[in-house]
C-alpha cells in the first residue's frame, strides 16, 4: 500500500485553503512603483499621475508643503522635512465626483501602511469621503520599518463622532505630517493598501493540513 508524502499532503492542503478564498476581490494599493524615470519633487510643488496598472487604477494627486524633498516612484515614496519646520505630504485617491471606490468593504476592513524608514515624529492621517460628503479620520504615527493598520471599522466622523459604517467611499487620502521642530524628520513609505483579515477558510484549512499529518504520523 502507497502513502502519500507528508509534503504533498501539506502542499494540497494549503492550495485547497487558497482556493476557497473568493477570487476577483478588489485591489487598492499603492505601491508606489512609476514608469521611469521616477518623480522627484522639490518644495513646493504638486504633482498629479495615473498609477500603474493593476493597483487603484485612480488618479492620485500628491501635495506638498515645508518639505525639502519628496520623491515618489522605484517603490517608495521618501520625504524628508526642512529642520524647525512642520511639513506635510497629500496623497489623494479618487475622482472626487461620486462612488470612486464603492464600498472599501470590497477591498478589505484595514489600511496598512508600510514603512522602510521613519526618523522624528511624521504622524499618519487617512481620510475617507463618503458618498454623502461625511468624513471620517484615523491617525497614527510612523515608526521605522514595520507595517502598521488602521482598522476602517475605528474610523469617526469628524463632526459626529459616529463609526464608519462601509458607505459607498467618494475618495481617500493619506496625509503624512513631519515636524521638523529641533532637526529635520524623514519617511520612507513603501505601500499603502486596504488589506483584508486573514481568511477564516484559510486557517480551516491550514488545521485541517494539521489533523491529517498527525493522523499520518500515527
Amino acid at each position: 500500500m502507497t502513502t502519500t508524502p507528508r509534503n504533498t499532503l501539506l502542499a494540497a492542503a494549503i492550495l485547497a485553503a487558497a482556493m476557497a478564498i473568493p477570487a476577483g476581490a478588489a485591489i487598492f494599493k499603492d505601491n508606489f512603483q512609476l514608469p521611469s524615470p521616477a518623480v522627484t519633487i522639490p518644495e513646493p510643488g504638486a504633482i498629479q499621475y495615473t498609477i500603474d496598472s493593476g493597483v487603484i487604477n485612480q488618479t492620485r494627486d500628491v501635495s506638498i508643503s515645508q518639505m525639502a524633498l519628496v520623491t515618489v516612484g522605484d517603490g517608495q515614496l521618501a520625504a524628508t522635512c526642512n529642520s524647525s519646520a512642520t511639513g506635510t505630504v497629500i496623497l489623494s485617491y479618487g475622482n472626487w465626483y461620486g462612488s470612486s471606490f464603492g464600498s472599501l468593504s470590497d477591498y478589505g476592513d484595514k489600511f496598512r501602511i508600510s514603512t522602510a524608514g521613519a526618523t522624528g515624529n511624521v504622524d499618519a492621517t487617512v481620510t475617507i469621503w463618503d458618498n454623502s460628503s461625511n468624513t471620517y479620520k484615523f491617525s497614527i504615527l510612523l515608526t521605522g520599518g514595520t507595517q502598521q493598520e488602521m482598522q476602517i471599522a475605528d474610523f469617526l466622523d469628524t463632526v459626529s463622532g459616529s463609526k464608519f459604517a462601509n458607505q459607498a467611499v467618494d475618495a481617500v487620502q493619506l496625509t503624512l505630517t513631519f515636524d521638523g521642530t529641533s532637526s529635520a524628520s524623514a519617511a520612507t513609505v513603501t505601500g499603502f493598501e486596504v488589506v483584508p483579515e486573514p481568511s477564516t477558510f484559510a486557517l480551516l484549512g491550514l488545521a485541517t493540513t494539521g489533523l491529517v499529518l498527525r493522523r499520518r504520523r500515527k
